[in-house]
């Protein structure tokens, strides 16, 4: 059955066949499950788009480029998410029409958490609220794989590199066999996954090989292209630009075969894509707008407006037990950049958390800027 949110925007419904995964109708469709979450705050979603769930924080790999390590949070924190704060989450999801929770980590399916993560996608299974897992793939079997396809799961698996140095360099550790072979003979033909590549420094000179790779796999929908956030340069491993990233791209985009999707700011941008027009799309478009367009539950039932906000309490929405405010303007749209002239100034795709970290008033790895 399909969401229809009632929004101080307007009638928001939830459809899976139309890009954004939402879009804004003239009445509410018939057969539908109504959620009211108009408020007297009028200019902005009052629940977020989607819920980033950490069932724990517990890994096994230690990125080069890894957010969690720079936020100060402990990678070896054993501590699971209690059954009340999985009830409280799924609860909260349904009470506010928040149909997709995407389950990450940490590593999500390391034996110690995957218990956790399992019931928080029967939960969600069982009130048709959408389950997406991000994990690195070094836990994956064919009884996993098997219990996503069962509740309808959707996969997105990380592949940062094929070569043996490259892998212990930028994970910490080398599994670039192990995954190779858990893709080809546990994934692929197995369930519909997407994969997710951070592009390197490190990992630049192996390209083509992921290219090729990737090419050959059958039941992979979407390859998303991952710029690091970045409030340091993270071992000096990320690129030095966001034109760089693009460039890459460009350069290689007639040999890759994929959906091709990027998690990164200023796509729009740097590919060319026509400029925003709505303040609708800037919450629905890579244009990320904390506490509208997502939120993220901490292990111990804390949800933050962006995971990059952590130890700030001012990005804090509460907590699923004890209640929530989503009406709170923990984002911004608006932007101070000095270029007025570009075309994307009204809904710019920079990252907030990153103008936030950095003490400046918004994404400057943009180099529109300062262009008149």
């Amino acid at each position: 059955m399909k969401v229809t949110r009632l929004e101080n925007i307007g009638i928001l419904v939830n459809d899976d066949s139309v890009l954004g995964s939402y879009f804004l109708a003239k009445k509410i469709p018939p057969n539908c499950k109504v959620i009211d979450n108009r408020t007297d705050n009028k200019k902005r979603l009052n629940a977020p788009i989607y819920l980033d769930i950490y069932p724990s924080f517990l890994c096994n790999f230690r990125c080069s480029f890894c957010y969690l390590k720079l936020l100060g949070i402990n990678l070896t924190d054993s501590k699971q998410m209690s059954n009340e704060t999985i009830n409280a989450t799924i609860k909260m999801c349904e009470d506010h029409g928040i149909s997709t929770i995407n389950i990450l980590g940490g590593e999500p399916l390391h034996p110690l958490t995957w218990s956790t993560t399992r019931k928080l996608i029967e939960r969600a299974h069982e009130k048709g609220i959408g389950a997406d897992v991000t994990t690195n793939g070094s836990f994956l079997t064919e009884e996993i794989v098997s219990f996503m396809n069962k509740n309808q799961t959707k996969l997105n698996l990380s592949l940062h590199s094929l070569q043996s140095n490259n892998s212990k360099e930028i994970l910490g550790l080398d599994v670039s066999q192990r995954l190779r072979d858990i893709i080809l003979n546990v994934v692929d033909g197995k369930i519909n996954y997407g994969l997710t590549t951070a592009i390197l420094k490190t990992n630049i000179n192996e390209i083509e090989q992921l290219i090729s790779f990737v090419n050959t796999l059958s039941t992979c929908g979407a390859w998303v292209w991952r710029y690091v956030t970045v409030f340091g340069n993270f071992d000096k491993s990320t690129l030095y630009s966001a034109r760089e990233f693009f460039e890459l791209y460009k350069k290689y985009k007639s040999q890759i075969k994929k959906n091709v999707y990027f998690d990164g700011p200023f796509s729009y941008k740097y590919l060319n894509i026509k400029p925003l027009e709505t303040e609708f799309d800037a919450v629905l478009s890579p244009c990320c707008n904390p506490g509208e367009s997502k939120a993220e539950t901490l292990p111990d039932g804390t949800v933050y407006s962006c995971i990059l906000f952590y130890g700030d309490n001012n990005q804090v929405m509460g907590n699923v037990s004890t209640g929530i405010n989503f009406t709170k303007s923990y984002g911004y749209k608006k932007v101070s950049c000095s270029n007025s002239l570009c075309s994307y100034n009204k809904y710019c795709t920079g990252c907030t958390a990153y103008a936030n970290r950095t003490g400046i008033k918004f994404d400057d790895r943009c180099e529109y800027t300062q262009k008149t």
